[in-house]
């Protein structure tokens, strides 16, 4: 009965927090560009150029957040001994319905750096087992593998790719590294950022498959910037980011595990739960804000509200639109001529071969 009075509590509490945000949100034929900034946090002065670091939260997800901080404050022990973890299901299966998942194999983590390091940290390493990475990943990705080289004696494979470059020259340049044999592991970013290219992770997969190897997605930037079917690439782990563009609040991210290989993923920090299993083993990892979890579901809502297709496409559009521009007023040019692999960035060299100059234009934007 108690436990029926906490599930009923915190779908009042939900309803409560959904009705504080709806003033703030948008009506679903918003018009975008600058309309919208009414409905973001960001000051009106401040030229946003790197949505893609740190994304924006929007006033409707800001409150529905700020809703659930104060229940937290003012009933702790109830938040954290049930309310939120109802809520955090939520954002869970509203997630999951995002990316072609079943909600089981979805947990939230703080971020994708995170959910890489709970993967690479968990697997049973044998010294001498390689792992293939490409020269285009993440940093996190590189120093979380020189320290596995350092602690675990694996050996971290870096395969250098050269940029414009076709699909068959990437799956090429994969299938000759595996080629050697001995691969436990290969990690590829869905939509890399430097350069902003969307590799083709499905086809990537089933080659390391055929070899052997286990593969991680880390696809940072994907949730929210282009379509995500986990089921579809059939990654053995994949992870992703919602406070870049699905518009969640900062630490909100996921993990999704193939069914086959959840036994012994776990986070990185082990709690005092006492639960084993892998969805279990993430739910709780600490008194912590549990709060930007939670507001996924928001995040999500705040999407389909506004049409979650029609998003996508207008940031991708508006980025090829500039991307051209650009590369038509510096007389330089785009990195490629095939837009289906530009989601909302785009890489444009620039009118000039200083480097120090470059790196100058970076800092300020």
């Amino acid at each position: 009965q108690m436990h029926r009075c906490a599930v009923l509590f915190v779908a009042l509490f939900a309803l409560s927090a959904h009705v504080l945000g709806q003033g703030s949100l948008p009506p679903p034929n918003a018009q975008f560009g600058r309309n919208m900034l009414q409905y973001f946090m960001l000051a009106p002065s401040y030229k946003n150029f790197n949505h893609g670091s740190f994304g924006s939260t929007p006033r409707f997800v800001y409150e529905v957040q700020q809703s659930f901080v104060a229940e937290m404050e003012a009933r702790p022990d109830a938040w954290f001994r049930g309310n939120y973890q109802v809520l955090v299901d939520s954002s869970r299966q509203a997630v999951a319905n995002m990316v072609g998942a079943n909600k089981n194999d979805v947990v939230l983590v703080e971020n994708a750096s995170g959910g890489c390091n709970a993967v690479m940290r968990s697997i049973n390493w044998q010294k001498g087992d390689k792992v293939l990475h490409t020269n285009i990943a993440y940093p996190m990705v590189t120093n979380t593998l020189n320290w596995l080289v350092q602690r675990e004696g694996i050996q971290s494979m870096n395969m250098l790719l050269n940029f414009p470059a076709s699909d068959a020259y990437l799956i090429a340049q994969t299938k000759q590294m595996l080629s050697t044999g001995g691969y436990k592991l290969c990690v590829f970013s869905h939509l890399t950022s430097t350069p902003a290219i969307v590799l083709p992770v499905k086809e990537l997969t089933a080659v390391c498959h055929q070899a052997g190897a286990l593969v991680l997605i880390d696809g940072a930037h994907a949730l929210g910037q282009i379509p995500i079917n986990v089921t579809d690439i059939d990654a053995d782990f994949y992870v992703s980011n919602g406070h870049k563009w699905l518009y969640s609040p900062k630490g909100s991210a996921f993990m999704w595990v193939a069914p086959r290989d959840q036994a012994g993923i776990v986070p990185t920090v082990i709690s005092s739960s006492g639960k084993t299993d892998y969805a279990g083993s993430f739910e709780y990892t600490g008194t912590r804000d549990y709060t930007a979890f939670a507001s996924m579901s928001a995040a999500v809502q705040f999407r389909q509200q506004l049409g979650d297709q029609r998003i996508t496409d207008y940031n991708h559009d508006l980025a090829v639109w500039a991307a051209y521009t650009l590369a038509q007023m510096w007389g330089t040019e785009v990195l490629t001529n095939n837009n289906a692999t530009m989601g909302a960035m785009a890489t444009i060299r620039l009118p000039t071969n200083d480097f120090s100059a470059a790196q100058w234009l970076q800092s300020r934007l």
